[in-house]
């Protein structure tokens, strides 16, 4: 390859890295704005590619309905189906969320706002 070749090369591979990086950094921003909470539901256990178990969970924000899988079900001792737990997600994005399965729910709440809390509930 010629010198032309290999500078468009290197400034390409920069531009692609640069990008991976920059949109990092923008989704860490918006994942970390306008934190919220609501109670999740298990529904079932399900084996992931990964050769090893997690839990599937739903929960509503704002009407809509929202499904993920938490692992490190050895870690913690988590009711399925049917058990609650709460989780924590931006405003902007509820799929980007984290469970709290060392939060689980107390039966007296009962009501959960259809935005979630911006502070957990006492």
């Amino acid at each position: 390859m010629n010198n032309l070749n290999v500078k468009w090369v290197l400034t390409l591979r920069l531009c692609f890295f640069s990008a991976i990086i920059l949109f990092a950094i923008w989704r860490y921003h918006v994942v970390n704005q306008d934190i919220r909470y609501t109670v999740a539901t298990t529904i079932r256990q399900v084996f992931t590619p990964r050769n090893h178990y997690a839990i599937e969970y739903k929960f509503s924000v704002d009407g809509k309905v929202y499904t993920s899988v938490g692992a490190d079900i050895k870690k913690y001792n988590i009711q399925y189906p049917n058990g609650r737990y709460y989780v924590m997600f931006p405003f902007k994005s509820p799929g980007a969320n984290e469970i709290q399965w060392d939060l689980p729910v107390p039966d007296s709440i009962i009501n959960v706002p259809k935005n979630g809390w911006k502070e957990l509930p006492k």
